[in-house]
């Protein structure tokens, strides 16, 4: 038997009863999505920051050896073609290499700092300065 009317009030109960577990559910469901998405947001600020932390290296070591190694090559080519021993076009190869190399590491420069902006934007300027503003605990503090 259906009804046309007015339902019961058991099958009234009923569906509030359904629409509540429905809510229990989706509100565990979202929890759970919420869970995934910080886990997801924060391997990806961790990939974001060991990636800067690589540019840092690879642009440290252009400062300590490549870079120095092309100057000095420039600075052999140019020696040697003034000696009268080496050519024009090894002069220009060598401050071509020197160019392409200093532009490179600013190439990494650029990179990292646009993952420096990532990273410096993923926190708030008001917590940033109260995280900065707040005074360090001593040992003696702590306990």
């Amino acid at each position: 038997m259906g009804c046309s009317g007015p339902c019961t009030t058991t099958s009234r109960r009923r569906r509030r009863r359904r629409r509540g577990w429905l809510l229990i559910g989706l509100r565990i469901g979202l929890r759970g999505r919420d869970r995934v998405s910080t886990r997801e947001h924060v391997a990806e600020t961790r990939s974001w920051l060991q990636q800067w932390q690589s540019f840092q290296d690879r642009a440290a070591h252009y400062d300590r050896a490549l870079i120095p190694l092309t100057t000095e090559r420039t600075r052999a080519a140019i020696a040697a073609y003034r000696g009268g021993g080496g050519t024009l076009p090894s002069v220009l190869e060598a401050r071509r290499m020197e160019i392409d190399t200093r532009m490179e590491r600013l190439r990494l420069e650029m990179e990292a700092a646009g993952l420096w902006a990532r990273l410096e934007y993923l926190i708030p300027t008001e917590h940033r300065t109260a995280m900065t503003d707040r005074p360090v605990a001593t040992k003696e503090q702590q306990r």
